[in-house]
């Protein structure tokens, strides 16, 4: 009896055993089932990235002679900044001067004569001023010249600087002369140095 007991306990036993291994068996083809699943994940990944690298090298190379043009030519603009700005200004300069030529030749009454015109400053902050010289026929004359020049709106201000009773060639009129502001031509003074600054109010 005691014999037939412990076959029956070994049995269970083995049964157990054979459970446990099946178990371990069956996890085991999980996790390498899982294993591969993950391997060709990544491998499919890795294969994506590689791909889109491969294309995005060629674009790189066939846009590298573009963006080289492209920074010459920036280089290029850089450099004809200022000549191009001296330009613009110069034919800004241009087309006020002729505006404010055009303005006197059309402004300017019939008994008033110019006789010279003369420009100056412009440099150091100060603006330029032009002195117009001209003989009238009578004061009226001349206020009324100085009232249309002050229509223009390239002139900031215009001023009588003196007018003299004159006779010329059997013609008795006014010489006069006025000085015009010009509006916006004047450049602005450089501006000193902290060190030269340093250099004046220090110690000798």
């Amino acid at each position: 009896m005691p014999w037939i007991n412990l076959i029956e306990v070994q049995r269970n036993e083995v049964k157990q055993l054979g459970r446990k291994a099946r178990m371990f068996f069956l996890a085991f083809v999980s996790v390498s089932a899982v294993g591969v699943v993950g391997f060709g994940y990544l491998w499919y990944e890795t294969e994506i990235a590689n791909t889109l690298e491969r294309k995005l090298s060629k674009q790189i190379t066939r846009i590298e002679p573009l963006l080289t043009r492209i920074k010459t030519q920036d280089a290029q603009l850089a450099a004809m900044g200022p000549r191009l700005s001296t330009l613009e200004g110069a034919q800004q300069d241009t087309q006020r001067w002729k505006r404010i030529l055009d303005h006197l030749t059309q402004n300017t009454p019939e008994d008033i004569w110019l006789t010279n015109v003369r420009c100056t400053g412009g440099s150091d902050g100060k603006p330029v001023v032009m002195e117009v010289k001209g003989m009238g026929s009578g004061l009226e004359s001349i206020g009324q010249f100085l009232l249309r020049q002050e229509a223009c709106p390239d002139f900031r201000s215009v001023t009588l600087k003196q007018s003299t009773e004159r006779s010329q060639g059997g013609f008795t009129g006014i010489e006069f002369s006025a000085l015009i502001t010009v509006e916006g031509i004047e450049e602005e003074a450089p501006k000193a140095s902290e060190n030269s600054k340093d250099d004046k109010g220090g110690p000798a």
